[in-house]
């Protein structure tokens, strides 16, 4: 029927007449086009009128619409066609209201919503889910993360913080180092000291009255312990006898064997015990050092005498400046007195002259029992890189080779302050040679002054 009203109204390109006014093409379009629309959705109940009406347009009423069988005239055609175009529209309006609640009511809010609702849920708990997933690979990743990083930091502390071979020597060997060079200053003014009272002439000494009793004692030792037959053509038998230690023949006056040779000296004056190292060093300095002792003097020529007081004073000056000279002699016999080896540093430095080609007997002539600090720094600042064994020990870790290069850092340090004290001690020196050529001087300008003074 649609095809056919369609048709009809394409060859008639009239209005269509619509009660209460007339309607343009495009509102016919759109008549024609909901109504062919909702034609197969729409089944209208059959009525009287539609029965008799064949075809449901609104056309003119001087055309005749329907086949030659209705029998019906233009005018009750109008009225019948006004009155089924009513029903058609309100049954049209009343069919999209109920596909409206339809499409609410049941599609939507029976069917659709509630499945929408557990859509949505199960959407959110599977998003839920992916969100725990993904939480997981972050936890994952993370832990994986700090793993790697810790074993890493363990791989490095294993790494670096194996020390090397030479490390380890540098380490054993300096343990006493401290405690060595504080018994060396302890013998320097051990040292300084007994050559004072000798000088001074102090109460109960071997000088106390004055040069020739320091000489007889001197002499008796010489008998006793330093004196060599063989010396002056053989002719000193009757003054040396045979008792004497041939080890100990004239180091009263050996300067190599007494001090310079030996690395470390048996000296201690901390107890009442005299070993051979003392009374060599103490014979040695003697000769070395104030060899004619000063005249005594009584109190009786010092009281109220001012030029004898004077003479004195002369003579401690001469004492002043002799203990600057001699204390380059004390300090190296300091530097080689025999240490505290409570840290068994010894047995370290044996292996490091060992490893050098010495033999164990060399070895204990040469270091003794409680190396020195002279000993222990000879090793330290020249010995030990006089082995292959150090020059191979550098094809270690950087670190390693870091840590060794700090260790002699500050092995140089405490060797240059050795050598800082040494030109300390030689300008000290220096100066009172220089004060002893300007005494000359002084004495001409002095004498000068007083013939200016006196008026010749």
């Amino acid at each position: 029927m649609c095809g056919i009203a369609g048709r009809k109204l394409r060859m008639a390109g009239i209005k269509a007449y619509i009660p209460g006014g007339g309607a343009t093409a495009g509102t016919r379009k759109v008549l024609i086009a909901v109504i062919c629309l909702f034609a197969g959705l729409v089944t209208l109940p059959p009525t009287p009128a539609m029965a008799q009406v064949c075809v449901l347009m609104p056309y003119p009423c001087t055309r005749w619409t329907c086949p030659e069988s209705c029998n019906l005239d233009p005018q009750q055609n109008c009225e019948q066609s006004e009155e089924i175009y009513d029903e058609v529209t309100q049954h049209t309006e009343d069919r999209f209201d109920e596909h409206e609640e339809w499409m609410v009511d049941d599609l939507f809010l029976r069917d659709l919503l509630p499945q929408m609702k557990s859509m949505t849920e199960q959407l959110s708990a599977v998003a839920m889910q992916q969100v725990q997933i993904i939480g997981t690979f972050f936890d994952a990743k993370h832990q994986l993360e700090t793993q790697r990083l810790f074993q890493e930091m363990a791989a490095k502390a294993n790494h670096d913080y194996t020390p090397s071979a030479a490390v380890c020597t540098i380490g054993s060997s300096i343990r006493s180092l401290a405690s060595s060079e504080r018994n060396g200053d302890l013998t320097m003014l051990a040292l300084s000291k007994h050559a004072l009272e000798r000088q001074l002439r102090v109460a109960n000494a071997n000088a106390t009255e004055g040069g020739q009793e320091d000489l007889e004692g001197r002499i008796e030792q010489f008998r006793r312990v330093y004196c060599d037959p063989n010396d002056n053509n053989g002719e000193l038998l009757a003054i040396c006898g045979a008792g004497t230690d041939p080890e100990r023949r004239n180091k009263d006056i050996d300067y190599a064997r007494t001090l310079a040779a030996p690395t470390t000296l048996q000296l201690n004056f901390s107890d009442n015990i005299m070993t051979a190292d003392e009374e060599d060093i103490l014979a040695l300095s003697s000769f070395l050092y104030s060899h004619d002792i000063s005249a005594w003097l009584p109190e009786a020529r010092l009281r109220d005498n001012q030029p004898n007081i004077e003479k004195y004073y002369d003579t401690r000056s001469v004492t002043a400046q002799r203990s600057v000279a001699q204390h380059s002699f004390n300090t190296i016999a300091a530097m080689k007195t025999a240490g505290q080896d409570d840290a068994d540093t010894a047995r370290y430095l044996r292996a490091v002259l060992v490893e050098m080609g010495m033999t164990v007997d060399d070895v204990d002539r040469v270091l003794a029992e409680n190396p020195s600090y002279y000993a222990q720094m000879g090793i330290l600042t020249k010995a030990m890189f006089q082995r292959p064994e150090f020059y191979v020990g550098l094809y270690d870790k950087n670190v390693n080779v870091a840590r060794k290069g700090v260790s002699l850092q500050a092995i140089s340090t405490m060797q240059k302050r050795d050598i800082f004290k040494s030109t300390l001690r030689s300008e000290a020196m220096i100066s009172v040679l220089l004060e002893l050529e300007l005494l000359d001087q002084e004495e001409a300008v002095q004498n000068s002054l007083n013939r200016l003074r006196d008026g010749y």
